[in-house]
C-alpha cells in the first residue's frame, strides 16, 4: 500500500518523516512517501524541514497527475491546506483521503468561509488590539466576494471528500460532525512524541513561559495584564514569538507591554531555535501558561506536563477539558494563575508523577506508533 504524505514547511514535519519511516518496518506492504506542493517557485531550501532529500517537490498544477501516475492508495493531509482544493476535489475515489487537522485549519476562516469550528478565540485585550488593527476597507472586500464564494463552495466539496479524520483532541471530530458536508470516519493520531534518542531533563528552574508562538490566539496581552502586579523576583518570563511571520506589529506590541511590565524579567524569544535549546528553556521553567481558547500548543503542553511543570490553560477550552478528562493535573488561567504565582505553589511530587504516567499512556513514542499501526490495519482491511 503506497501512502503519500502531503507536507507544509513546519517544524513538526521532520518528526513525521522519522515516525512513519520507522512505523513501516513492521509492515512489509506499507510504503510511505512525502510531497511538498509549491505554487509559484520550487524552494531552494525549507525554513524548518531538514530532510529535503526525502521529499518530492511538485508544482500545484502537476500535483494531481503525480498522485494518479504514481498510483498512491492513500493520501494524508498534514493540515488541510497541504494539498490544493482543486486537487482534493478531483482525487479518484479509489484513493483513501486522510486529514490530520492541526487546529488553524478548523478554527480559522478560509476564503471568507466561516471557521469550521466557530469559537471565541480572543480574550478582551487581544480583541481590543485586533479591532484597532483589522479595519478592513469594505470596497476591497466587495471586489473579491464573488471569487471567495466560489472558493468557499469548493472548500466544502473538498472537505466532503475526506474519508478519515483525526483532530488533535477527540472533541474536534464531534464538532466537525455537526457540518452537513463532513462525512469522514474517526481515526486517532497525534504528533506529540519526544524523540527516542534525546533525553530532556525534568523542570529544574523557577521561570515562566507564556504561549507557544506569536499567534494572536495566545492572548499574550491578557496574560500580561493578569500577572502585571505579581512580583516576579528573579524569575525570567519567556515568551516565544518567532512565528508566524505576518504579525510583526503584534510582536512589537507584546514585547513593548512585556518590557514595560517586567523590565528585568521579560525575555522574548524572537528567533527560531534548535529543539534541544528550546527544551532547555522549557526545563528551566516552573510554570507554563497557554491562554488559548482553541486547541493549540498541545505539543508544548504535553512536554511541559511530562517535565513536571505546572501548566495553566483556559478552563473554557476544549483542550483543557480533554486533558482533565484524561486525568492530568492542569490549572486554569482564570482561577489559579495569579494566586499560584504569588504564593509560589506548584505541582506536588505525586502530581508530577501522575502527569508523567499519563503522558506515557497517551503521548509517548510507543503510544504514537501503536496509533499508526491501528491506522495501517484499518486501511488494509478497507
Amino acid at each position: 500500500m503506497k501512502i503519500l504524505h502531503c507536507l507544509i514547511d513546519d517544524k513538526f514535519l521532520d518528526g513525521v518523516i522519522n515516525v512513519f519511516n520507522y512505523s513501516q518496518v513492521k509492515y512489509n506492504n506499507i510504503d510511505n512517501h512525502y510531497i511538498y506542493i509549491y505554487k509559484d517557485k520550487c524552494p531552494d531550501e525549507f525554513v524548518y524541514i531538514k530532510q529535503k532529500d526525502k521529499i518530492d517537490q511538485i508544482s500545484a498544477e502537476n500535483a494531481l497527475d503525480y498522485i494518479i501516475n504514481n498510483r498512491f492508495d492513500v493520501v494524508v493531509l498534514h493540515s488541510f491546506p497541504s494539498l490544493p482544493l482543486m486537487v482534493i476535489s478531483k482525487l479518484p475515489r479509489r484513493i483513501k483521503l486522510i486529514w490530520f487537522a492541526w487546529g488553524y485549519d478548523i478554527y480559522h476562516e478560509r476564503f471568507d468561509h466561516k471557521a469550521l469550528v466557530p469559537i471565541r478565540k480572543y480574550q478582551l485585550l487581544t480583541q481590543k488590539y485586533l479591532r484597532k488593527k483589522n479595519k478592513v476597507c469594505l470596497k476591497e472586500r466587495l471586489c473579491k466576494i464573488t471569487q471567495r464564494m466560489l472558493l468557499s463552495r469548493l472548500y466544502e466539496k473538498s472537505i466532503s471528500r475526506v474519508d478519515y479524520f483525526s483532530g488533535v483532541i477527540p472533541a474536534e471530530y464531534d464538532m466537525l460532525k455537526k457540518l452537513p458536508y463532513f462525512v469522514a470516519k474517526r481515526i486517532d493520531y497525534n504528533y506529540f512524541d519526544i524523540p527516542s534518542n534525546k533525553t530532556i531533563p525534568d523542570s529544574i528552574g523557577n521561570n515562566i513561559i507564556i504561549g507557544n508562538s506569536a499567534d494572536y490566539t495566545n492572548n499574550h496581552l491578557d496574560v500580561i495584564d493578569i500577572l502585571k502586579n505579581v512580583d516576579m523576583g528573579n524569575r525570567k518570563v519567556f515568551v516565544p514569538l518567532s512565528y508566524p511571520a505576518n504579525v510583526n506589529n503584534y510582536v512589537e506590541e507584546v514585547v513593548s507591554k512585556g518590557k514595560e511590565t517586567w523590565p528585568m524579567n521579560f525575555v522574548p524569544l524572537l528567533s527560531f531555535m534548535p529543539y534541544e535549546e528550546y527544551c532547555n528553556i522549557i526545563s528551566s521553567c516552573k510554570y507554563a501558561v497557554f491562554y488559548h481558547e482553541r486547541q493549540q500548543a498541545m505539543g508544548n503542553i504535553c512536554v511541559a506536563l511530562n517535565l513536571g511543570i505546572s501548566v495553566f490553560m483556559s478552563k473554557s477550552s476544549a483542550a483543557y477539558k480533554h486533558l482533565c478528562e484524561c486525568g492530568f493535573i492542569i490549572f486554569s488561567v482564570q482561577d489559579d494563575l495569579e494566586s499560584m504565582l504569588r504564593s509560589g505553589n506548584s505541582l506536588t511530587d505525586e502530581q508530577k508523577m501522575k502527569n508523567k504516567e499519563l503522558f506515557n499512556k497517551y503521548y509517548s513514542f510507543d503510544s504514537l506508533i501503536n496509533k499508526i499501526y491501528r491506522i495501517y490495519d484499518l486501511l488494509t482491511v478497507n
